[in-house]
């Protein structure tokens, strides 16, 4: 098996976190790891995502939406067949002050063909969940520092389309 966990307190309004998170349109423009996302975070729906696993190397991965708690929890995964392969990723929220959010990456690969994936892509895929974790916190500090900032969450994005 295959877990990773990261988390960061970031002195910022879970709002503005939120909208990092579900703001998948803008994931381009700070996520190095997930460079494209398609979904409208609708549980039972697909999340089709670009991941950037090596520098020249982005694959296309869909997976479901399997919970959506609004402002607190995101959780989607794969199963596949026969105990191949299944994942869990959930992102998860929660405010641990006046203006201070906690954020919480939880990645698990389990499954008959775990061992290998982990052996040839571990390393790989922990650095892209604390890059992206570290992104989150970078991109929410830069959003609230911004006057006048929008916080409304969004998820503007269609899951029928591809990442570009």
């Amino acid at each position: 098996m295959l877990q990773t966990r990261s988390t960061v307190t970031i002195d910022v309004p879970e709002e503005v976190v939120w909208r990092v998170v579900t703001d998948v349109d803008a994931y381009p423009e700070w996520n190095t790891f997930t460079v494209g996302c398609r979904t409208t975070w609708e549980v039972g729906t697909p999340i089709v995502m670009k991941v950037r696993l090596l520098p020249r190397l982005t694959i296309r991965q869909r997976e479901t939406v399997r919970a959506h708690e609004d402002g607190r929890l995101i959780e989607y995964g794969i199963d596949l067949p026969m105990g191949v392969l299944r994942s869990s990723r959930r992102h998860v929220l929660t405010p641990v002050g006046a203006g201070t959010t906690r954020y919480d990456s939880e990645f698990v690969l389990a499954g008959r063909l775990a061992p290998l994936v982990d052996r040839l892509l571990g390393a790989r895929l922990r650095r892209g969940f604390d890059d992206m974790t570290a992104g989150i916190a970078r991109r929410a500090r830069e959003l609230h520092a911004r006057p006048g900032q929008d916080t409304t969450p969004t998820a503007r994005s269609d899951s029928t389309r591809s990442p570009s």
